[in-house]
């Protein structure tokens, strides 16, 4: 089986503890740097010329972490780690493919799942940076492991700050950068076209200094109180709709 930790992975022990197997463990946290992200990787600023670096997930169950990457019934883990999932963000390019996969899902309660998300999505991004899309990018490297480039590892932590080093035989993987169409592509199950479509529209936006919608402006406070009252009416409906978790993500 697979199991997906997007927060602090403090249950893993005890399920390990009763003598499960983990077919493949994918994990929101750990961090990757010098030595083996590949030089030709952008790095962002912050990161760069480190080899270890505190994160959140990790860092809140340090031991159960730990435990599981020592565990030999862990038969594979994959790490996506904050070097990446910071790169990762609710742009103006993932809003448009979003409200895109939207309109053209093929089923009601896949639409009102994803028109819930971009509600809950803008209201953030209003008055505050874009959204760090961290677990949604876990998630879609779990369902497609294309979408991260992943290198074998080894991890440790000290005095709080996790690394990893280039490491054959370990069957722990950890992302050094990733695909962002096929990132969306696979979070939004919808067509490359699609996804390529947003793209454009974007580019397109920025190119003219334009908005690339009224509701992604940053001192529209008035738009931010519509968006969050919008997007409790769509967990609502949401909550009544599907009663089926497969025709949520038409899978």
């Amino acid at each position: 089986c697979t199991v997906f930790t997007g927060g602090p992975p403090k249950n893993l022990v005890p399920s390990l503890e009763t003598g499960v197997t983990i077919g493949r463990w994918v994990a929101q946290g750990g961090f990757c740097g010098v030595g083996v992200v590949p030089p030709s990787v952008p790095t962002l600023p912050k990161f760069v010329g480190k080899s270890r670096c505190a994160t959140w997930n990790f860092g809140g169950a340090q031991a159960a972490v730990r435990a599981a990457v020592d565990s030999p019934n862990v038969k594979r883990r994959v790490f996506i780690g904050k070097n990446v999932c910071h790169k990762c963000s609710y742009t103006p390019t993932f809003d448009a493919a979003l409200e895109a996969a939207a309109a053209t899902a093929a089923n009601d309660a896949h639409a009102t799942a994803l028109r819930w998300a971009r509600s809950i999505l803008i209201a953030h991004r209003v008055g505050h940076k874009p959204k760090k899309l961290h677990d949604p990018l876990a998630l879609a490297t779990m369902i497609d492991s294309r979408v991260c480039t992943l290198r074998e590892v080894s991890v440790d932590v000290v005095k709080g700050a996790w690394g990893s080093k280039l490491c054959d035989g370990t069957n722990t993987l950890a992302a050094v950068d990733f695909d962002e169409a096929l990132f969306m592509e696979t979070l939004l199950h919808c067509d490359p076209r699609l996804v390529k479509a947003a793209a454009d529209t974007a580019a397109e936006a920025e190119a003219s200094a334009t908005p690339l919608a009224s509701s992604l402006r940053v001192d529209a406070k008035r738009e931010a109180l519509i968006a969050r009252d919008e997007a409790v009416r769509e967990q609502r409906r949401f909550l009544r709709e599907a009663t089926n978790i497969d025709d949520v993500f038409n899978l």
